[in-house]
């Protein structure tokens, strides 16, 4: 989206990746070449995850935080969608 609403480069670069698939279960070598090239100019960014929605997202960012904390409750801000898991409702 920054770069605009339905900017053509980008509009054709997804039509020309998405003749392979549209939907992996495990990483694919495009996606680590992406996750290495956003290490490499963000020299703070130590690990990347690949996930398919916001959802996945909440519920991966989730887990992080639980099992780095220790602790099993989360703050919510209200009126704000977290996705559609359990445990966000």
């Amino acid at each position: 989206m920054i770069l605009g609403h339905a900017y053509e480069p980008v509009v054709k670069a997804i039509c020309d990746k998405a003749r392979y698939s549209t939907s992996f279960g495990a990483p694919t070598e495009l996606e680590i070449e992406m996750a290495e090239l956003i290490k490499s100019i963000t020299p703070n960014v130590d690990m990347i995850r690949m996930v398919s929605s916001g959802t996945e997202a909440c519920m991966s960012a989730l887990r992080v935080a639980r099992g780095y904390t220790g602790r099993n409750k989360f703050i919510k801000f209200e009126g704000c969608y977290h996705g559609h898991a359990d445990a966000f409702w």
